[in-house]
């Protein structure tokens, strides 16, 4: 073969190599050329969403001691009378002795004093209502403890400012020889004794008056006993109204922690309706982005294999449309993301506002239980002393 023709076909050769690389360099389409856009190569997540708010209620009302204090009652105030001393029997014409006030007093505190029992000291109040009773009782011919007009010792020295929480009332009729032989009238009297030796009495009164009673001339004595109320511990008279009054204002607090509580129950239950539904969701889109990318490594697979775009399009837009509805359900998640975190916002203001109303509650029931002690324990002492 002449050399020209030689080197004709080795030129030749070398020209079919270049065509070659060429094409397998530039018109093949690389497997890179037909990667998915790198927002669609895998699937999209959503961030988990929290299952519950920060933070839970207080599940019930804390009251501070497990058994509250109930306001006592002070006992009442006593008043003890007997049957009034009538001694007409041995009635003369007219009185044959002299009875006195400081008499009467000396002899009642003798027999105090014989049984060891605390001696009365004259009230100028008691004897003033003394006073009044023997005279209302001549004037209106009457002899007992309450007069017509329904009036008795008790409101006798409560008029004229005595604050008693026990009083009594000692009264004789009739002619007598003296002061010693009136009080021991009364000391053979069961009810009269009593009066005379009670413990709880500090204070006497008396008046003696001689006068005309339903036609005969007599002696009336009166003896009023009595216990100040300065002679014992204070019972503060509005504190039990006091307490009353915030137990109901306390009262009135729990309709609206109950609105708050069901508030947050019902707002926990929508969100957990919201998770749920995030949750299927997310499973939804993540599928869809799945089975997309899965289609389009498909199509990779098919046109590396046959060289054929034509037979690799059909996989790579199946997977681009799935992972477009994987894209849109994500977009909802995200929305239904700002709903719960809106949601979740809500139901911790509501939390807080509950359990600011606890705390309220439970510092305001503490300081009833507190003022209900100091009110019973006041209450306590008084009765005491009222029984001593």
């Amino acid at each position: 073969m002449p050399a020209f023709a030689k080197k004709f076909l080795i030129a030749l050769t070398l020209l079919f190599v270049a065509l070659g690389t060429w094409y397998a360099a530039e018109l093949r389409p690389k497997l890179s050329s037909v990667t998915p856009h790198p927002s669609h190569s895998a699937p999209i997540s959503p961030t988990p969403p929290p299952s519950a708010p920060v933070g839970s209620p207080t599940s019930k009302l804390v009251l501070p001691p497990e058994k509250r204090e109930v306001p006592i009652l002070a006992k009442k105030r006593e008043v003890s009378t007997s049957t009034p001393l009538r001694a007409l029997p041995a009635l003369k014409s007219e009185p044959t002795g002299v009875l006195t006030k400081d008499g009467d007093i000396r002899f009642t505190n003798e027999e105090r004093a014989k049984a060891k029992i605390a001696l009365l000291s004259e009230s100028e109040i008691l004897d003033g209502a003394a006073e009044e009773k023997v005279e209302d009782m001549f004037a209106r011919q009457y002899f007992e403890h309450v007069s017509p007009a329904g009036v008795g010792m008790a409101n006798l020295v409560e008029k004229d400012g005595y604050d008693y929480i026990a009083v009594g009332e000692n009264l004789a009729l009739g002619n007598f020889s003296d002061d010693h032989a009136l009080v021991q009238a009364w000391m053979n009297s069961p009810g009269h004794r009593a009066n005379i030796l009670n413990p709880r009495y500090r204070d006497i009164g008396v008046a003696v008056r001689h006068g005309v009673f339903e036609g005969r001339e007599v002696w009336l004595a009166v003896q009023a006993f009595g216990k100040n109320a300065s002679a014992c511990p204070t019972v503060d008279k509005t504190a039990s109204s006091s307490i009353t009054l915030k137990q109901s204002e306390l009262s009135m607090l729990q309709p609206k922690l109950s609105t708050l509580k069901e508030g947050i129950t019902a707002l926990g239950t929508t969100q957990k309706g919201i998770v749920a539904e995030i949750e299927t969701l997310a499973a939804q889109g993540n599928d869809l982005v799945s089975r997309g990318n899965a289609k389009i490594e498909k199509g990779n697979e098919v046109y590396q294999t046959s060289g054929s775009k034509e037979k690799a399009s059909s996989y790579w837009n199946d997977g681009e449309n799935l992972q477009h509805e994987g894209q849109k359900i994500f977009d909802q998640v995200k929305q239904r993301q700002s709903d719960l975190e809106t949601l979740s916002s809500n139901i911790e203001k509501l939390i807080k506002s509950y359990n600011m109303l606890i705390s309220e509650a439970s510092l305001a029931y503490q300081a009833v239980s507190d003022m209900t002690k100091r009110y019973n324990a006041s209450v306590q002492a008084f009765n005491a002393c009222l029984d001593s």
